[in-house]
């Protein structure tokens, strides 16, 4: 079974909560996560709370004990980690992302010719609005249909990055049609 790693961020995140108003469960570095994760569900219920965030220490989705915590939290409740995204889903929309990269090594001159003249339509969706993030070097579009799409170059290879995002709908069209743009300006 898990156990809490580092003591230090727990009381990050408490001060957090205290600095934006939010609940926190206090916890013993002795307790499983599994336990407390199912005090704190026990709890929000308790106080009326809509969402409860558990903290997972920075692992990965791919991290086979973090994922088996989850479903044990889950599962003690009568559900799957599937029943719990279904719930989200429904409530939120299904939020689907798409990544591209181009390889170039004029990145910068790509996204400012981009900045100078944006699209008018990704994907086959007009883009309603155009940002420049100057400290970041990023250009974020924003497409009709529920799509963004934001542009930067890698600040470590020789290539422009692609983050396209949709709720309830597909970016991936809009990232591809972004990636023959920059292709055509390197």
């Amino acid at each position: 079974q898990g156990r809490v790693l580092v003591v230090a961020p727990v009381a990050q995140l408490e001060t957090l909560a205290a600095e934006v108003g939010a609940r926190f469960e206090p916890s013993d570095p002795a307790e499983k996560p599994v336990d407390i994760a199912r005090r704190a569900v026990a709890n929000a219920r308790v106080a009326f709370s809509d969402v409860v965030l558990i903290d997972t220490a920075g692992r990965l989705a791919v991290d086979e004990v973090m994922m088996a915590e989850i479903a044990a939290v889950a599962a003690s409740e009568g559900v799957t980690i599937a029943d719990r995204l279904a719930v989200i889903a429904d409530r939120y929309g299904e939020h689907l992302l798409a990544e591209r990269s181009v390889g170039t090594s004029v990145g910068h001159e790509a996204v400012a010719a981009l900045v100078a003249h944006p699209p008018s339509t990704l994907g086959g969706q007009p883009v309603t609005d155009v940002t420049y993030l100057a400290d970041a070097v990023l250009l974020r579009l924003t497409l009709a249909g529920g799509c963004r799409v934001q542009v930067r170059p890698s600040g470590t290879e020789p290539k422009v990055k692609i983050y396209a995002e949709g709720v309830g709908v597909d970016p991936g069209p809009a990232a591809d049609e972004m990636a023959v743009l920059l292709r055509a300006h390197s």
